[in-house]
C-alpha cells in the first residue's frame, strides 16, 4: 500500500494530494455518524432517512476535504502526505467556520429604515 500511495505521489503532484484529502474527509464521515448516535431518540432522524444522510455524508464530506486541499495547491503551497490528509479531514470545518463567520456578520449587519418609516 505505501508503495502504491508513493507512486501515486510522485507521478500525479495534485491526484495524490487530493485523493488523501478526499480519504481525510472520509474520516469526517464517522464523526458525524457517531454524533448523530449519541443522541436522544426523539432527536434523531427517522430509519428512513438514514440512506440519504449516510449518502450525502460519503459523498459530501470526502468531496469537501478535496476541494479544500485543492485551493490550497492552487495557490502554490506544497503538501506532504500527512498535511493532505488532515486538511482534507478538517476541510468540512474550515468551510463551515467560514460561512459561520459571514453568517454571523450578515445578521450583526444593521438594515437602514427609510425616513418615513
Amino acid at each position: 500500500m505505501a508503495n502504491e500511495l508513493q507512486t501515486l505521489w510522485t507521478n500525479f503532484p495534485i491526484a495524490g494530494p487530493l485523493t488523501l484529502g478526499a480519504l481525510g474527509g472520509l474520516m469526517g464521515v464517522f464523526i458525524e455518524l457517531r454524533k448523530h448516535s449519541e443522541r436522544k431518540s426523539a432527536d434523531k432522524m427517522s430509519i428512513w432517512k438514514y440512506p440519504f444522510f449516510v449518502f450525502a455524508l460519503i459523498v459530501g464530506l470526502p468531496i469537501i476535504g478535496a476541494f479544500v486541499v485543492a485551493m490550497y495547491l492552487f495557490s502554490g503551497d506544497a503538501f506532504s502526505a500527512i498535511l493532505a490528509f488532515q486538511t482534507g479531514a478538517i476541510g468540512p470545518l474550515i468551510l463551515q467556520g467560514w460561512a459561520t463567520a459571514q453568517a454571523n456578520k450578515l445578521s450583526s449587519a444593521t438594515v437602514a429604515a427609510a425616513a418615513d418609516q
